[in-house]
């Protein structure tokens, strides 16, 4: 089936019929932020067995990542994360970008591996943003391309509909795609890496200074003792609470309300 959904007003009948076919173990392949992805229902192995089988992975060996309507979707598959990684998604979110996190003991159960490892993704479209709200869990998910694919194949969904409508249950039409993939960020360690920069920013990047104005007194105090650890959150060489930088913006730090700078 081929399906129109327009990702400015996803209209909650056309939502519906998707979840529902999600819940009766069926393929979807979706627009995101990037190129076209193809998903299923986290909680349905067999499900996940079709799409490793259309893309040729090992489900031992290859972990899905997980769709997710925003971060309160995470706890149940990954360990507690770190505050400057939480931070760092909180930031970037949703966007462009799979984070790749240590994974809780629900993980190897899913996959049939023993992986430590679980990619997260936030897309950036209100369509696959949309179902996994109404589906009340994440959705398992790759892109539907690969390196022997015309870029065309998976960005396009008319294209895609022809060459997939064959193993596959819906085709969202939801516009074209973007002709890139996401970047990768790998949070498993104590200083995230980039495992492969495409679309967005590099949000492993380290700026030079982060100016902050507009604390009060006992809060300036307090966060000036934590200088080293407010440098490595937003990821600067140094803070000054100087008014040195051209542009601020309005922020927060832990619910303080703050304008900051960083160059």
């Amino acid at each position: 089936m081929l399906l129109r959904i327009y990702p400015e007003n996803p209209n909650p009948k056309e939502i519906k019929k998707v979840v529902d076919c999600l819940r009766n173990g069926g393929l979807i392949i979706y627009p995101t932020d990037t190129v076209y992805g193809i998903g299923c229902d986290v909680n349905n192995k067999k499900a996940m067995e079709r799409i490793c089988r259309i893309k040729g992975l090992d489900i031992k060996k290859h972990n899905l990542a997980f769709v997710c309507y925003d971060l309160s979707h995470i706890a149940a598959f990954t360990k507690q994360l770190a505050t400057s990684t939480y931070k760092l998604m909180k930031k970037t979110l949703p966007g462009p970008y799979t984070f790749i996190l240590e994974a809780n003991n629900s993980i190897p159960k899913l996959f049939k591996n023993s992986k430590k490892e679980i990619g997260i993704r936030i897309p950036d479209n209100n369509i696959p943003r949309e179902i996994v709200k109404e589906l009340g869990n994440p959705i398992a998910t790759t892109s539907v391309k690969d390196k022997y694919m015309l870029i065309e194949y998976s960005t396009d969904p008319g294209l895609i509909y022809d060459h997939f409508n064959k193993v596959v249950d819906i085709v969202i039409e939801g516009g074209y795609g973007q002709g890139v993939l996401y970047t990768i960020v790998d949070c498993t360690s104590k200083r995230p890496r980039i495992n492969r920069k495409e679309k967005g920013y590099n949000p492993t990047d380290i700026l030079e200074v982060a100016s902050i104005l507009e604390l009060d007194e006992e809060s300036l105090e307090m966060i000036k003792e934590r200088g080293e650890e407010l440098a490595f959150l937003v990821r600067v060489k140094k803070v000054n609470f100087e008014e040195s930088c051209k542009e601020y913006k309005d922020d927060d730090i832990d619910g303080l309300k703050i304008r900051i700078s960083v160059e």
